[in-house]
């Protein structure tokens, strides 16, 4: 497998195998090496791994991490439903600038793996989920913006507006920071995320309300992601606030407080950009909020004692037709310093993907607006505006945008006829695609997608 996967990679990856850390359920362990472009133009050596099922029979489903490396322990339930894995691994310290944090890191690593793991034969590239926590979350969300077709994004606790959550950071930082009597910040979890505050400020600016945050945020690309999602948050989430999804939610939450957090969008940021919440950027007839009551009784998260998270109370989150599956955990107001979560509960999203598995590609995931954003990447043009660089090599960026044409128009007579009428209606100056390209779109069929 080795030296077909090397025989047909692109220049930029390599592959090796390993049989370290090989969990239960797993055929393969395989790592990565690839080339990529920072925040700064200039080329970076990343590294990968995957695990292969062991019900792996020509192409499976792929599951990709986004943003944290994933533990051999955390994809063994991917792998028992037979889904290959695959997750970045964490830079070593320092190799990354301005920090190693998805928030801090920008999306170039991200955005040139998928791109690579993406054309491996045993990928079922119909079948591709992008998944992710915190700062996960908003890697997922931003994914899916960019990638083209996806089976499905699942975030949890995700920062969907960064401005908003830079200035809520840093602005809280003085009380958060503020010593005990035993000489411990007053609130160490949101004071530690004061480093990603500022490692963000310069990638993007000293501007919080400044259009480089809300363009480089997932709530400036609702209507790029086109692909199916869940999502969930927490009312009690002191690190990501529910502030930053509905201020209706968030409000009658958000007047209990008594630490001195200031939580309020409209309190750190000015009119504009900084103030969008998620609810308010998603059209709202693609949109499903729902309310997931923590049950009584159950035990609070205990961060001294590790083990503790394998004993969490599994929450199944609902899952239904519309684009966008968002799930309010209700843990109650955000007036202390929890990570995340008050209470020691983990979302379950299989519904979701189940449903996603069982569905074929949506004919709207291609619609005028994906259309334009493909175009731009196949003609080398950025599509998040001002900040710093995000396309990935340009050979890269066409190889992706004709594989994702490619396997959406595989999926049916119907999804040929959307593309064509989208791209025939477009100027003439617009159609840049290869023309052979445009020609076998119209001709593509399940088994042909490369």
């Amino acid at each position: 497998m080795l030296a077909a996967l090397n025989a047909s990679a692109p220049d930029r990856l390599r592959w090796t195998a390993s049989d370290e850390d090989l969990p239960e359920l797993a055929a393969a362990r395989l790592e990565v090496a690839f080339d990529w472009r920072d925040a700064f133009g200039s080329e970076a050596a990343g590294a990968a791994r995957v695990w292969l099922p062991a019900s792996l029979d020509g192409r499976a489903p792929l599951i990709v991490a986004a943003g944290y490396e994933l533990a051999a322990s955390q994809a063994i339930p991917w792998l028992a439903s037979g889904f290959s894995v695959a997750t970045l691994l964490t830079p070593e310290a320092g190799a990354v600038q301005p920090g190693a944090n998805p928030i801090s890191r920008g999306i170039n690593m991200d955005v040139s793996f998928l791109h690579a793991i993406r054309l491996a034969s045993f990928v079922d590239d119909a079948k591709v989920f992008v998944a992710g926590g915190s700062a996960g979350g908003y890697m997922a969300l931003m994914l899916a913006a960019e990638t083209f077709p996806l089976a499905g994004a699942i975030a949890d606790v995700p920062v969907v507006n960064l401005g908003y959550n830079v200035a809520f950071w840093r602005d809280n930082h003085p009380m958060s920071s503020a010593p005990t009597l035993d000489g411990q910040p007053t609130m160490p979890y949101l004071a530690s995320l004061v480093t990603l505050a500022n490692e963000a400020v310069a990638l993007y600016g000293d501007d919080v309300n400044d259009e480089v945050f809300f363009t480089h945020s997932p709530v400036g690309h609702t209507d790029r992601v086109t692909c199916p999602v869940s999502a969930c948050f927490s009312t009690g989430d002191n690190l990501v606030p529910i502030e930053q999804v509905d201020e209706g939610l968030a409000r009658p939450l958000t007047l209990g407080i008594t630490t001195g957090m200031v939580m309020s969008a409209d309190d750190l940021c000015a009119p504009g950009p900084g103030r969008t919440r998620l609810l308010e950027a998603v059209d709202p007839a693609l949109v499903e909020v729902s309310t997931v009551p923590v049950p009584p009784g159950t035990e609070r998260r205990r961060m001294e004692d590790p083990e503790s998270e394998g004993q969490a109370l599994v929450l199944s989150l609902p899952a239904g037709p519309r684009r966008w599956n968002v799930a309010i955990l209700d843990e109650g107001g955000p007036d202390e310093d929890v990570p995340h979560f008050r209470f020691n509960i983990r979302s379950d999203h299989e519904a979701f993907w189940h449903l996603q598995l069982a569905s074929p590609t949506a004919v709207d995931q291609l619609d005028e607006t994906k259309l334009a954003l493909l175009l731009d990447r196949w003609n080398g043009r950025e599509w998040m505006a001002g900040g710093p660089p995000q396309l990935d090599a340009p050979d890269a960026e066409r190889r992706d945008v004709e594989r994702g044409l490619r396997t959406f128009c595989a999926t049916s007579p119907e999804h040929r006829r959307r593309f064509s009428e989208l791209y025939s209606a477009l100027p003439s100056d617009q159609r840049t695609l290869d023309p052979a390209l445009v020609s076998a779109l119209a001709l593509a069929h399940r088994g042909q997608v490369r």
